[in-house]
C-alpha cells in the first residue's frame, strides 16, 4: 500500500507541474511585463518566475543557446527569458516548491548498477547524461558533445524512505543506436519531483 501511495502521490505532483507547463507559454509574456510589480512578482504571479537561477537561466544557458542580456534590445532579452521560464523551465518555482522530504535517505531495495567515468557510483546517483562544448568546457545537460568525464551511465530503480515517507526513483542513460543516447528520470531526485525523457543524437567528447 506504501508504494501505490507513493506512485499516487508522484503523479498528483506531475499533474500540477502539467499544469505549470501547459499554462507557462502563455501567462509568462504577462508575468515579464509585470517582473517589477512586488504584487505580482512576490504573490499573484510568482509560480511563474524562475527565482533559482532567474528568468533568463544560467549562464552556461545563455552562452549555448547564443543569448546575451548586455548591449542587445529589450526584445532579444524578453526572448531569452522566454525561452527559458516558458519553453524550457516552464513554472520553474511551481515545480520547485513541490518537493520530497529533505534528510537522510533509508534504502528499501534497489535494482541496476550505475557508472560515471568507469567507476561504479551509489545506489542514490541518477543516471544523467551531461555535455561539453565544441571548446572542451563543461555545459551541463546542453552541448554539442556527450561527456563521458561527468555524465552518469546506466539504469537505477531505487526505493527509499526519508522521514517515514516512502519514494522511488527510476533513471537510464545509456547509448541505444550508433550515435543516439536516451536518458530518462522518473520519480524524485535529491530536491524535487520529476520527470525527464531525452532523446539525443549527439558525439562523445572524450
Amino acid at each position: 500500500m506504501r508504494k501505490i501511495i507513493s506512485i499516487l502521490r508522484w503523479i498528483a505532483v506531475m499533474l500540477i507541474s502539467l499544469l505549470g507547463f501547459v499554462t507557462a507559454p502563455i501567462i509568462f509574456p504577462i508575468a515579464y511585463l509585470l517582473r517589477n510589480v512586488k504584487l505580482f512578482r512576490n504573490h499573484l504571479l510568482w509560480y511563474y518566475y524562475d527565482d533559482e537561477d532567474t528568468i533568463y537561466g544560467t549562464e552556461w544557458f545563455r552562452y549555448s543557446s547564443g543569448y546575451k542580456l548586455e548591449g542587445v534590445f529589450w526584445f532579444d532579452k524578453f526572448v531569452c527569458a522566454y525561452h527559458w521560464s516558458a519553453l524550457r523551465n516552464p513554472a520553474w518555482n511551481l515545480q520547485a516548491s513541490l518537493q520530497p522530504e529533505q534528510s537522510t535517505k533509508w534504502i528499501q531495495s534497489s535494482k541496476g548498477m550505475l557508472n560515471k567515468y568507469g567507476k561504479i557510483q551509489k545506489v542514490t546517483e541518477m543516471a544523467v547524461l551531461k555535455y561539453m562544448n565544441i571548446d572542451g568546457i563543461y555545459s551541463d545537460n546542453k552541448g554539442e558533445y556527450l561527456s563521458l568525464r561527468y555524465s552518469i551511465l546506466g539504469s537505477m530503480f531505487l526505493w527509499y524512505e526519508v522521514s517515514r515517507k516512502l519514494y522511488w526513483r527510476y533513471s537510464y542513460a545509456k547509448n541505444v543506436y550508433k550515435d543516439y543516447w536516451v536518458e530518462i528520470q522518473l520519480g524524485t531526485n535529491d530536491r524535487r519531483y520529476t520527470w525527464r525523457l531525452k532523446i539525443k543524437k549527439t558525439k562523445i567528447f572524450e
